[in-house]
This record gives C-alpha cells, structure tokens and sequence, in this order.
C-alpha cells in the first residue's frame, strides 16, 4: 500500500492498512487456558467453523484499539464472521464463562491478559 488513506464506501471509516503487530495475538499458553472454554471447533452439521483461536484473536483485537468490526485487519477473517462469533458467543453465555475461569485462575496466581470489556 502506498501509505495514502482509503475513503471505505461502506462505513466512510479513513484506513492505511495498518493494524496491530500480530505479538499482541493470544500466545499458546494463553489459548490453552481458554480453548476447552469455547464451543466444539466441528460443528455436528454444516460447513466447518472458522478457526475458533483466529476469530478470538481478531475480537480481543475490535476490543483492544476499539475500531468498528469493519475495520479488523483481513489476518483475522471476515469481520462479519468475527462480530457473529462474538455476539453469538455472548448470547450463549460463552464470555462468561470464559471470564469466570480466567478470573479464578487469577486468584490463584495465574495470569492471562485478557479484561472483560462492556458490551
């Protein structure tokens, strides 16, 4: 990309095509602390789910900078299927029990660097 900003028709949202180092994705003790946590990656029918560690990758990424769905970087897939997960994730209780767990871990002297955003 030629650094220039790109006017998106859609949203009117000013983008560079830059977006955050991929450091700041969830390291493998990380996941593993958290995979168990999360729906079967095969669904029973249907086409496979997208990769359940990208698609939590790009929502700590929306949640993290604060940038609207539309803008999450292509690494992570499509936004739309990014912003479903999240919000069907959360209908279903997923979040919360994902946060309950990292919560008690915490207390018990783990660490994990996720935080519970509003919404």
């Amino acid at each position: 990309m030629n650094g220039k900003s790109n006017k998106n028709a859609k949203d009117g949202a000013a983008t560079t095509g830059a977006c955050a180092p991929a450091g700041s994705d969830l390291t493998n003790e990380e996941w593993e602390k958290i995979a168990s946590l999360l729906p079967p990656q095969k669904p029973k029918t249907g086409r496979p789910a997208s990769d359940h560690r990208r698609i939590v990758n790009g929502i700590l990424w929306v949640k993290r900078t604060g940038a609207s769905w539309r803008r999450l970087p292509p690494r992570y897939g499509s936004w739309r299927t990014v912003a479903c997960r999240f919000y069907r994730w959360r209908k279903r209780g997923i979040w919360d029990r994902v946060f309950a767990v990292i919560q008690r871990q915490g207390d018990a002297g783990s660490t994990l660097r996720l935080r519970r955003t509003p919404g």
